[in-house]
């Protein structure tokens, strides 16, 4: 919900929202959190499709964009989850400007300060441990050009596949905001196809990452 988005790209994100929410099972929740210079809540876990409308109502887009300390934030939400199975849908129209300080004039971007810099990392990185720690498949969607040279900042991919592909998920840029519904539908159809295989570890927990390889046995 930064000053960015508004007009088109936000009715066309509001939408995609509300169709994305239709398609759900009905035991399935939902919440929503905005993000700009700072997160906030606007519905909590809810099996109510209605409500995504009435609480994008009270959204005005406005100020710049702290992402990745926004997806920090959302983990906060997610442990309060009844379901086991846990997915955060990240839609973005650029990177997280708030945190670093950068400015993007044509095809320049000026950082303010290093220490914005070191922020940034930091926020990712933290994302990234929230993430995996909470089981959670992480979805992005970002919304135009990963080209320089025009008047728009690029959208750094690189970053945002940091994020989500750790997880099990994916980041996909559109060029549109016309485009958002269909890449809204792909996530959910993802989503549908995924199964949750799990098993007990004999080993002592230590708080690591490690790795599992899966065969199949027979096709």
């Amino acid at each position: 919900a930064s000053g960015s988005m508004l007009g088109d790209r936000f009715l066309a994100a509001r939408f995609a929202l509300q169709q994305f929410v239709s398609a759900l099972e009905s035991q399935d929740e939902v919440f929503l959190q905005t993000f700009s210079d700072k997160t906030t809540l606007v519905l909590p876990w809810t099996t109510n499709r209605d409500a995504v409308a009435g609480a994008l109502d009270v959204v005005t887009p406005k100020g710049g964009m702290a992402l990745f300390r926004a997806v920090s934030d959302a983990y906060a939400v997610l442990k309060g989850a009844r379901n086991a199975r846990k997915a955060l849908i990240v839609l973005s129209d650029g990177n997280d400007n708030a945190t670093s300080g950068e400015i993007y004039t044509g095809t320049i971007v000026r950082q303010r300060s290093a220490a914005g810099a070191r922020e940034t990392i930091r926020r990712l990185q933290l994302a990234v441990q929230e993430a995996q720690r909470s089981n959670t498949v992480l979805y992005a969607v970002g919304l135009g050009t990963t080209r320089r040279g025009g008047d728009e900042e690029p959208i750094d991919v690189a970053k945002l596949q940091l994020l989500t592909d750790p997880t099990g998920g994916y980041a996909e840029i559109v060029p549109s905001p016309l485009d958002i519904p269909a890449a809204m539908a792909r996530i959910g159809e993802d989503l549908r196809a995924q199964y949750l295989i799990g098993f007990q570890s004999g080993l002592k927990p230590d708080g690591k990452t490690h790795k599992i390889k899966l065969a199949v046995r027979d096709q």
